[in-house]
Order: C-alpha cells, then structure tokens, then sequence
C-alpha cells in the first residue's frame, strides 16, 4: 500500500481502491449472473470473478484489451444470457473499464513521448467531433423512442462497447498487443473452424455445453463451422477482421507471419459457409490492394502482385468448395435471399414511418414487425430504423474518418480490418440483436487511431552509443583496466 501511495498520490490510491473494489463486485456479480443458471454455485462463481480481476490487476496494463478481446473469444456467446444486466454489462466492458481506471490513474512518465496524433490532435479530432454527435443524436432518439427501456439498455451496451476505448488517447502500446492479439486468435479459430469442418462436430464447444446443460442447435442445409459463437455468421463476421488485419499489415510492413495468420483466419471463414463474410474479406482485400498502390506506390508492388496470385489460387478453391456448392443451390439459401429482398422494403417502410429520423436506439425489430414479420438480417439497415438516416450518416463517417486517419499514417492493417467488418454485418442482424458484438467497435477504433506513423516504421534504428569516457582513454589505459 505505500509503495502504491508514494507512487499514486493518497487520492488516487483512494480513487483506484474503490474503483477496483466496484470492478471486483460487478464481475463476479455478471459470472453469477451469467452461469449460476447452468447449475454451478455462486462461490466457484465468485472466486473466479475476483481471481479475474486480480489478473487484471497485476498484468502489464497494456495487455488489457487484449484480455478483453480474449474473453470476447473465448467465452461461448450461448452461456451469455440475451436478457437482464448481462446484456449491458460484459466481462469485456468491465475489463476495458479496470484498463481506462489503471490508465487514468498511472501517472504519465516524463521520458514518454507523445503520440503525434494527441500531439496535434489532426484527423482525430474529426473522429472525437464525429462520435461526440453521433452520442448526442442517440440520445435524442432515445427521448422519443418507442420502447424506452430497450432503447436505454441498447444505448448503454453501445457506449460502453464502441467508445470506452475512445477514453484513453495514446495507446499505442495496447494497439501493437491488441493487433497481435487478434491475428493469434483469428489464426488459431481459423484451423479449429477448418478441424471443425472436416470432423463435422464442434469438439470443444459442444462437450462445454453438454457439460453445463446448455442446449445448442445448427438448423444448417450444411455443416457451418461455429467454435464459441453459436452461430457461423458470429464467426465470419470476427474472423473477417484478422483476416484483412494480417493482409494490411502484410502490405504495410512485410511480415509473413501478418500473412499466414490472416490467411488462417481467411480459412476459417469459408469453413462457416458465410457468404456475406466471405464477400468482406474479398472487398477488404481488394481495398488493402488499392490502399496499398497508393499509399506505398511501387514499395509495394512485389507484394501487391503476390497478394493477387494469391486471391486467385483462393477464388479457385472457392468454385469447387463442396459444402458452399451445397448451400447455393440449397432451398435454405433460397429463402434467405428472399428474406433479405424483402427486408429492405419493409427497413424503407419503417424508417419513413419514423420521418426518416429513427424510432429509438435498439428499436429496429420492433419497428419492423409493426408492417411485416421479416427480419431484418442488415445491420446497416436495423441502424437506418431505429436511430433514422442522420444517425447512420454519422456511424459511417465516424468509422470512415478512423479509416482515413490510419491510411494517414501509412497502416493498412485496421483500415482493412474496419471495411472487412462494416460489410461483414450488412449480411446479418448484428448490431441490434447481438450487442456483444459492440465491443469489436470499440477494438476497431483503438486499433486505427493508436497504430504507429510511417516514419516510426520506416526510420532506421539508431545506432550504439559509445561511452564517451572509454572512446577518449589512451589505448594503453583500456589494456590495464581490461581483466586479466
């Protein structure tokens, strides 16, 4: 306790004490909400909530929204109740809430140097302007909202996921740990989707279900990889963003092993069988491309030819993939097309209903239903009804400006990682009815504003200082000081 007083001053030793002491309880508070009906006891649930949070505690603060997207992963989304506090409140938002509380209260050491973007603020200041708006206009849909208590819940799940991470501004070293963080395990779900695919069965995932009670069903035409999702759209649509991170920083810096774990992470999307998440990495690729000739100019053109034979060799393998052959001429696939032709007049219908301005955050299926039972499997379009064409102009332009403030700095990777997961949930129902996905927002953004300049990459290292008192002795000195 003194060696944290005398390095955080007695307030905010305070201020960090009840903060952590507040975190401690509601996590373990969300593990017993959460499995205690699955029939496991509080106190198990307990203990692993605290030992949680003292791992979150003792880690390299850098590390935490790492551990975040990790518990993001790793956590079957069927143990997660859709319902109550465990809808608002995750395991991932807390653990961002501890990371911004350590961040806040670590006092900034004098030999740091200052990120160029909180230097001159710049393009940032556009993304800040842009969710600054997009937050007040929420709010205001939420005052005329038509159910207010599902509006207010979605509305503070989509705080805490897409923006928490907007409250630290240099976070350049939770960036690189993040980004390597989210390669590793778009790598690793990659082959497991692919294992998955071959054995026909989740081995992992369903023998935890059996285990804890939880009943899981795949309705599939075919069999659709799924790992800890619970549904292969989840997965597509997550491992769409390592796959275009590890192409983009594959451009922009030249790692293979970027390449390889994107190119996995690739794999495990055509093992879900998800068409429209096999189409975000087709248009994420196609965009690191063309981000790459002009950003890089002919640096990269070795890479972009190699980045071209191999997408074509990937879209011959993808004309004879059985089980993707099998769901195209599929009666399943057939009614999905429908339903999704027929979504996008009832969504024009409901936002007109609405003078175009939105019915209320979160609000998008109950709207929909009032003129037909289709759902709406478009989040883009959920967004259009329920916080109405100014609320989903300033989404766009919140990510775009992110975008632009990457490729600014020359880093590929996160521009292509947010264009893969922009048109990844265009195909689904996501960010109305799956609020988890919220936090891969908040990840997205941390990634894109907190990459490295060009200049930082490209500078060579400096080289070795000598000792100016070793360089200036006589040669005959060094000889009678150097052991025997």
């Amino acid at each position: 306790m003194r060696r944290w007083v005398g390095r955080y001053g007695i307030g905010r030793t305070v201020v960090l004490g009840i903060g952590l002491a507040a975190a401690a309880l509601a996590l373990s508070a969300a593990c017993v909400y959460v499995l205690a009906p699955s029939g496991i006891s509080a106190l198990p649930m307990l203990g692993a909530g605290a030992a949680a949070v003292a791992v979150a505690l003792l880690v390299p603060v850098h590390w935490l929204p790492a551990l975040a997207l990790i518990a993001f992963a790793v956590l079957p989304l069927q143990l997660v109740p859709s319902e109550g506090i465990a809808n608002v409140v995750r395991p991932t938002s807390i653990l961002l809430g501890i990371w911004i509380l350590r961040r806040w209260t670590s006092p900034r050491r004098d030999s740091e140097d200052q990120h160029p973007a909180v230097a001159r603020f710049g393009s940032r200041f556009t993304v800040y302007v842009l969710a600054g708006l997009l937050i007040v206009w929420m709010g205001l849909t939420l005052a005329y909202s038509t159910a207010l208590t599902t509006s207010a819940a979605w509305l503070s799940s989509f705080l805490m996921g897409a923006f928490l991470p907007l409250l630290v501004f240099d976070a350049r070293a939770e960036a690189q740990t993040l980004k390597r963080a989210f390669l590793w395990l778009g790598g690793l779900y990659g082959a497991y989707a692919a294992v998955e695919q071959v054995v026909r069965a989740n081995p992992l995932f369903d023998t935890i279900y059996a285990l804890l009670g939880a009943s899981v069903s795949s309705p599939w035409a075919v069999y659709r990889s799924e790992a800890s999702f619970g549904h292969p759209l989840f997965l597509g649509a997550f491992l769409a963003i390592p796959a275009a991170l590890g192409i983009g920083d594959w451009l922009t810096n030249g790692r293979r092993s970027s390449l390889v774990l994107g190119l996995l992470s690739a794999l495990g999307v055509v093992m879900t069988v998800s068409r429209g998440s096999i189409l975000a990495v087709g248009v994420a690729g196609v965009f690191a491309v063309l981000a790459a000739v002009v950003v890089r100019g002919g640096h990269g053109l070795p890479r972009v030819l190699g980045l071209g034979l191999i997408g074509a060799v990937a879209l011959l393998a993808l004309s004879s993939f059985a089980p993707l052959e099998e769901r195209q001429s599929s009666t399943e696939s057939d009614l999905s097309a429908g339903v999704r032709e027929q979504a996008v007049d009832v969504a024009l219908r409901a936002a007109d209903a609405s003078s175009w301005i939105g019915s209320g955050p979160g609000t998008s299926g109950i709207t929909g239903r009032l003129f037909s039972d289709v759902v709406i499997e478009n989040s883009l379009l959920q967004l259009l009804i329920s916080i109405g064409v100014p609320g989903l102009l300033l989404f766009l332009a919140l990510f775009g400006a992110a975008m632009l403030d990457s490729l600014r700095r020359g880093d590929l990777g996160p521009a292509a990682a947010i264009v893969a997961y922009v048109v990844a949930i265009t195909g689904f129902n996501s960010l109305d009815a799956v609020r988890s996905m919220h936090a891969l927002l908040g990840l997205l953004l941390l990634l894109a504003l907190n990459g490295p300049a060009m200049r930082e990459r490209l500078s060579p290292a400096p080289p070795p200082v000598r000792s100016p008192r070793a360089a200036t002795r006589p040669r005959a000195v060094l000889r009678e000081v150097a052991p025997a």
